[in-house]
């Protein structure tokens, strides 16, 4: 059995008014992943004022405290907010650090390999690593979805990944 390949594309479009120059802006950027072998979807029920865990990756993903998504495997994720009104807060939790996103009605959060994804800071000191272009960035081990607001919000989740090693 062979691997498949993902096509993720983002097209943007906006058609401006006469009185702002009547232009047409419109971008799109194609990406191909190559070697997928495995997908996740699901959409969870996240339920006001309560935090609820959507994902979790380890280098093991039989480990015992699981399921997990391959850590290293996992190629792209993307969260989409379904509901039509209210906001959801995605909080990202590596090793040390934790940084939190937006989600807006409708909106969506893409990302590459959990593996090495980010780094926080505390203060306002930028984290752009050195010359060489390395960093510490840290593994994304487990994302949360918190709904702002009194209402449920659906959240859609899609993973893909190639085999583990």
């Amino acid at each position: 059995m062979s691997a498949g390949n993902l096509t993720i594309t983002l097209t943007e479009s906006v058609q401006l008014a006469e009185a702002y120059g009547g232009e047409t802006r419109a971008y799109s950027n194609t990406k191909t992943i190559s070697n997928i072998a495995n997908t996740f979807h699901r959409v969870v029920k996240c339920t006001n004022d309560v935090t609820t865990i959507v994902a979790s990756f380890n280098s093991d993903a039989h480990a015992a405290s699981g399921p997990h998504l391959d850590l290293e495997g996992t190629k792209y994720v993307r969260f989409t907010n379904l509901d039509n009104t209210n906001t959801i807060h995605l909080l990202f939790k590596g090793a040390t650090d934790n940084f939190t996103v937006e989600l807006q009605p409708g909106g969506s959060h893409m990302m590459g390999p959990p593996d090495n994804y980010a780094v926080a800071a505390a203060d306002t000191a930028e984290q752009t690593g050195n010359n060489s272009g390395t960093t510490n960035l840290e593994d994304i081990v487990e994302i949360k979805a918190h709904p702002i607001g009194s209402a449920v919000v659906n959240l859609e989740m899609f993973a893909a990944g190639i085999l583990p090693t």
